[in-house]
């Protein structure tokens, strides 16, 4: 197994919305940020349902976390809407939060476009003439 699939491994506790991982080996001996929130947002993906994808994400490192030791994910279900999904994830080792990760989900929906193109909106200010090329 190459060294990406393994650093995202985590494994389902008890059939409950806490998980289990490992942080994979550094030369530094602390987590690597980068893997954690993977491994958090990992976590609160298999609450969702596969229709869902990530809308936005925001993570706050609290305490560095050693990459001797198994993580916790444990994820809270904040709101269940019909539109979006929001998760927080703590990540914790000896009881600590080492990391939070709040994740919102939204299903894609059809609506109406409200995008204007540039040239459009200058034409609707009265502009005619196009901008000159950037140099």
């Amino acid at each position: 197994m190459d060294i990406s699939r393994a650093g995202l491994r985590i494994e389902r506790i008890a059939n409950c919305d806490v998980f289990t991982g490992m942080g994979i080996k550094t030369p530094w001996g602390r987590l690597y940020g980068g893997q954690t929130i993977a491994q958090s947002l990992l976590a609160a993906c298999h609450t969702v349902p596969d229709n869902y994808p990530v809308h936005s994400l925001h993570s706050y490192f609290i305490l560095a976390g050693s990459c001797e030791k198994s993580i916790l994910f444990d994820v809270e279900r904040v709101r269940d809407g019909g539109s979006f999904m929001t998760r927080a994830v703590k990540a914790k080792q000896d009881n600590h939060t080492i990391c939070l990760t709040q994740a919102s989900f939204h299903k894609p929906e059809f609506g109406m476009e409200f995008e204007v193109s540039l040239q459009d909106r200058l034409r609707q200010l009265g502009v005619e003439e196009p901008l000159p090329p950037p140099e």
